[in-house]
């Protein structure tokens, strides 16, 4: 019954365990991904302010583009790319109506990222009221530059300037928390196998022969007496001769055992401690 209950007690904790392990993997991973869309969002953070301050706060690039002067123009824009090789695109679009923003903002459409830019003198006083410059980022490739294990893409969680992301590896992530948990299980299931073999042995070899011991003494009060002597004199024997303590408490109960074989002990004498063979 105790080891039937302490079975079940077993089952219950190594579930938990294994339901634990996996549950541990996947906030992990979650808070993993948050993380990295922290990084990414100060990569390009950092970009737009760059390019918003050294660039469209600039009098000369101002001026060209009120000039039209194409190579002016072509030159700065080569010079931002070579600043932040993650900027994929850069061009002049007229204002839209509604950017009320004071010097840039950034816009998405789930999965590509851009901002427009109000571009001004290097004072910050004069700005070209009907210009914005449009530039866009390579997102998927500030994600690999950080070792990102999401990706953007539309339909997914919504996050920051209207981003949508999705882990990269999707069902895969609690497939391999799953295994590796099972796995985890597995180990324990084999090590619980081991450890109730050993109790079983133990119990048979040791408390089982106890509890007989105690049933025989009760019948006959003597030969406990004689047996129980004869164990301890036999364990100081074995302490003397460097026994181990397993192999003194195997001893010990040889001890009390080696005069209660089943034939000496099987038909008792009336009126006499002896049994008759």
């Amino acid at each position: 019954m105790y080891l039937k209950r302490y079975k079940w007690i077993f089952l219950v904790v190594a579930m938990l365990i294994f339901f634990g392990v996996a549950f541990v993997q996947i906030h992990y991973q979650k808070k993993l991904e948050r993380y990295q869309l922290e990084v990414f969002k100060i990569i390009v953070q950092r970009s737009v302010d760059l390019v918003s301050s050294g660039y469209f706060q600039w009098t000369e690039l101002k001026e060209a583009i009120e000039k039209n002067d194409e190579e002016f123009i072509e030159e700065a824009f080569e010079e931002i790319k070579s600043l932040d090789p993650y900027i994929k695109e850069i061009k002049i679009l007229n204002q839209p109506p509604d950017f009320e923003e004071e010097y840039y903002r950034v816009e998405s459409d789930g999965e590509r990222l851009w901002a427009l830019f109000k571009i001004y003198d290097s004072m910050g006083e004069e700005m070209i009221a009907d210009r914005t410059a449009y530039v866009e980022w390579n997102v998927a490739g500030i994600l690999n530059s950080i070792g990102a294990s999401v990706e953007f893409r539309k339909g997914g969680k919504k996050t920051f300037w209207g981003l949508e992301y999705r882990s990269k590896f999707g069902n895969k992530w609690f497939a391999v928390s799953f295994w590796s948990s099972l796995g985890g299980f597995s180990i324990i299931l084999i090590i619980h196998s081991i450890f109730v073999r050993s109790i079983l042995k133990f119990h048979y070899e040791t408390e089982g022969l106890e509890r007989m011991i105690k049933i025989i003494d009760k019948k006959d009060h003597y030969t406990a007496l004689h047996s129980e002597y004869t164990s301890r004199i036999a364990v100081l024997l074995g302490k003397k001769l460097g026994l181990n303590k397993k192999e003194l408490k195997e001893l010990g109960i040889a001890g009390r055992l080696h005069d209660r074989t089943p034939t000496t002990q099987a038909i008792p004498l009336q009126g006499d401690s002896k049994w008759l063979l």
